[in-house]
């Protein structure tokens, strides 16, 4: 089972966007919202519609700030009903899927980090 993503920039997204001094080139973000009162090693964990930090994109051919929202997750684990954040899992800006037609790269910010020791199917 794969570890348990946690919020508040603990864990490492990586992300093909927002290098500070290129938007279009790859760079290493963090995590952000997560709950509240659900808790991995006494952090919040990241949840199915949470987003990541903001950072910049050329999205739309030129550099602005966008922030991912968590759209890969356990199946069935949740914390506030909401499903559980897991390490490979991603976060996104659009698409079905990371094999959806017109998916492009930069909407995809899997996570490269998680807890030591909790984890979720």
């Amino acid at each position: 089972m794969p570890p348990v993503v946690r919020k508040d920039g603990v864990d490492l997204v990586d992300s093909p966007d927002g290098d500070p001094g290129d938007c279009e080139d790859p760079s290493i973000q963090v995590t952000d919202a997560g709950s509240g009162d659900v808790f991995a090693n006494n952090i919040g964990v990241v949840r199915a519609g949470d987003a990541m930090i903001a950072h910049e994109t050329d999205d739309y051919g030129a550099c602005q700030e966008h922030a991912p929202t968590c759209s890969t997750y356990s199946p069935n684990v949740y914390a506030n009903f909401l499903n559980v954040m897991r390490l490979g899992d991603a976060y996104r800006t659009g698409g079905a899927g990371p094999d959806s037609p017109g998916l492009a790269a930069y909407e995809f910010h899997p996570t490269i980090t998680g807890s030591p020791n909790v984890f979720a199917n």
